[in-house]
């Protein structure tokens, strides 16, 4: 069982009402536009988060030369430090190759062939784009489009040790290459099947296999890991054969829910393929779960149950990644946060995985040209109540109540103010760190 031990987020502060917006440093490192065959289900984007800290991407969109929204990110959605994030055409879980990872996030996408271009959209600025042919629009490339690949190769951005090259030309930073995509969990392996054969004397089917991706192959078991904050539906395919053909009905168990199956081809045949999608909620707990498939036909039925292991996800979300404050000079300014996550403008903070975790919080003060609020003049408080006391944050504070799986905690900053301080805008950030 894989566990993931830290999630960030990064909370942008700014005092008064006027900002400068830079790119996040996130890069588009891969696109499959001209998969071999059919263009459906293989085309995707593949991102990479340059920064040592997590970048929030829940909002950004995917921006084509046939539609200005191509794909949209969920909200929420986090990319960790150093990691790459893979978004795929709808369907690519069952038409890619199983040494293809799964998709970040599925959704359709129209890639032109011949003169296109993707662009990484954010909240504020265009974060990176990639052309490629004679693309026309200044938005969808960098510099000069890359020229026309063969079907089936991957538009590739290049290295330089471990690190991507970003020199602003398309045409200098990126190749042809083989297709390599990777997601946030990293690349993985085939799958492993467990094929299940039942020989019985009566005329009860007999279960041939029962399919589930596994996320982690070099671990033991299957191993399956929540989305934050969402539901996945993971998907199952099942092998059943009967002599007789006679199948009246598949179905599956999982905890306490129960779904009926789908015959793949719906033909009378001795074997079948029946497929289904279980909701795996966010917060369940980790450890071994068990599916139960039972297969019957006009006479008898039959069972088979496999094990997957949950993994463990620490994650977290908060109501609001920038806040503006409009104050004055001398004295203290407090902002409480609340238990509702619908008011950004008092924090919140959700448990977004399924086990508890505490809050490292840190920051390196607000900053005007050569004037500083320091980290001493700052002080927080992450409880369920209203705060009493506050801690300055001249160095690290790792909160004492955790938060717990599917809990609210309210966040409060104070800020110390001195008359002496020069008016205007100051800047900074306050990094918010998962700790198991």
């Amino acid at each position: 069982m894989k566990t993931p031990k830290i999630l960030g987020m990064v909370l942008v502060f700014i005092l008064a009402t006027t900002c400068v917006w830079a790119r996040s440093n996130v890069l588009i490192t891969e696109v499959m536009y001209n998969p071999i065959g059919t263009e459906n289900g293989l085309e995707y984007v593949e991102l990479f988060n340059q920064n040592d800290v997590p970048v929030n991407i829940g909002g950004w969109i995917i921006s084509s030369s046939s539609y200005d929204t191509d794909a949209t990110i969920p909200n929420g959605t986090v990319i960790p430090a150093k990691s790459h994030f893979l978004i795929a055409d709808e369907g690519f879980a069952l038409s890619k190759p199983a040494s293809w990872p799964l998709a970040d996030h599925e959704e359709a996408l129209t890639l032109s062939n011949t003169a296109g271009g993707v662009a990484l959209v954010g909240s504020t600025v265009v974060e990176d784009s990639v052309g490629w042919g004679p693309v026309s629009n200044p938005k969808l490339f960098e510099g000069s489009p890359a020229a026309l690949g063969d079907e089936g190769l991957s538009l590739t951005r290049e290295k330089s040790g471990d690190a991507y090259i970003d020199t602003g030309n398309n045409s200098k930073d990126f190749t042809y290459q083989q297709p390599s995509p990777s997601n946030s969990i990293g690349q993985l392996g085939p799958n492993k099947d467990l094929a299940i054969e039942l020989t019985i004397e009566d005329s009860a089917p007999d279960i041939l296999y029962v399919n589930v991706t596994d996320e982690a192959p070099e671990k033991s078991g299957i191993q399956v890991f929540p989305a934050p904050g969402q539901t996945k539906n993971l998907e199952v395919a099942v092998g059943v054969r009967d002599l007789s053909g006679d199948i009246k009905g598949v179905g599956l168990g999982f905890d306490n829910i129960s779904l009926n199956l789908t015959d793949v081809v719906n033909e009378t045949q001795p074997t079948r393929v029946y497929s289904g999608k279980i909701p795996i909620n966010y917060h369940i707990t980790p450890g071994l779960h068990y599916i139960t498939v039972t297969a019957c036909d006009s006479g008898d039925c039959a069972t088979s149950t496999i094990g997957i292991d949950i993994g463990e996800v620490l994650a977290f979300n908060v109501d609001t990644t920038k806040i503006s404050i409009d104050t004055n000079l001398g004295g203290s300014y407090q902002l409480i946060g609340d238990l509702d996550p619908s008011t950004p403008a008092k924090p919140t903070l959700q448990n977004t995985g399924n086990s508890p975790l505490n809050l490292m919080v840190s920051t390196n003060g607000l900053q005007l040209n050569q004037s500083q609020i320091p980290p001493s003049a700052i002080s927080v408080q992450i409880s369920r109540a209203e705060p009493v006391e506050f801690f300055e944050l001249s160095s690290n504070y790792l909160t004492t109540e955790s938060l717990a799986v599917k809990g609210i905690l309210r966040l409060s900053l104070r800020f110390d103010l001195p008359r002496t301080l020069v008016p205007g805008v100051y800047n900074g950030h306050i990094t918010l760190t998962a700790v198991k």
